[in-house]
């Protein structure tokens, strides 16, 4: 029997839609010790059968996490995901965070080519940006527009039927939550918050297919929504397309943005029932 698996078995639950409580595989959630390896474990037995994965009350200290499909990912409410605040536990090879290229970082939750993933539960998950703006707001005051390179908080990566709701998510170091050339995502009820100053605290930006961002309450310091098509995919004449932004309310930033990033081509976009307030834009095409 393979090792999920088994995981499962010995802590009597069976196999295919299990409920996985991270206390249950060593996590304290005491907001003092990592539990970066009891939640690893949890989410990798879901990698056969799926399951939901389920963060009771309590502050969670951990590292960077990687996702499986079929998937749940359960903050309770009064459960809070903290990343760590040591920039190199998101550098693949440990070196000078401020001299990394952007591809030398590890988003603090991600995941590639999966289907079914959801994350949920009335939580939050808390990306510690305070340590990560101030030298990123250095840099930009020395060259305006520059971005300096930092992790996201979560990115998917041609993921299908992705699900959003019904959590807090704040303080990224960077972007908040990159869905790229995704398909059938849903994103509900969901508040996303940074400083209004924290420097390119994006809070959404998507691309692909069928996306709905609704209910949703977006009070950052840099776009609020940023829909990106910076290449073109094979078999597909727009990298997004057939994207719905509605009943939303956005708050400090940049407004509700197409771009920068379209050489894949954005079809299909409709925004409506919106209220901004105090962004520096509404809706901003670069």
């Amino acid at each position: 029997m393979k090792f999920a698996a088994a995981i499962i078995l010995s802590l009597g639950l069976p196999l295919g839609a299990a409920t996985l409580n991270v206390r249950d595989f060593g996590a304290t959630g005491d907001g003092k010790k990592f539990d970066t390896t009891a939640i690893q474990k949890a989410l990798d037995a879901c990698e056969e059968a799926g399951g939901t994965v389920e963060f009771p009350p309590g502050n969670y200290l951990s590292q960077p996490l990687t996702l499986h499909a079929k998937t749940i990912f359960q903050i309770d409410a009064g459960a809070t995901l903290q990343a760590s605040t040591n920039q190199n536990d998101f550098l693949k090879t440990p070196s000078d965070w401020l001299k990394a290229r952007g591809s030398d970082f590890i988003p603090f939750i991600s995941g590639k080519d999966l289907t079914d993933v959801t994350f949920t539960g009335g939580g939050v998950i808390d990306g510690g940006g305070f340590v990560w703006w101030p030298e990123a707001e250095k840099a930009r005051q020395i060259r305006p527009g520059y971005t300096l390179p930092r992790p996201n908080l979560i990115s998917l990566e041609r993921c299908k039927n992705v699900r959003l709701e019904n959590l807090t998510l704040q303080n990224s170091p960077k972007f908040h939550f990159v869905p790229s050339d995704c398909e059938d995502v849903v994103i509900t009820n969901v508040t996303i918050l940074a400083p209004e100053h924290a420097a390119n605290t994006d809070a959404i930006d998507p691309s692909g297919r069928r996306i709905l961002i609704t209910k949703c309450k977006i009070d950052v310091g840099d776009d609020n929504v940023a829909i990106k098509a910076g290449r073109k995919i094979p078999g597909h004449d727009f990298e997004s397309e057939d994207i719905t932004v509605t009943d939303c309310v956005f708050l400090h930033g940049h407004g509700m943005s197409i771009g920068s990033e379209t050489a894949g081509g954005v079809r299909n976009v409709t925004v409506k029932n919106c209220t901004f307030e105090n962004t520096e834009n509404g809706l901003r095409i670069k």
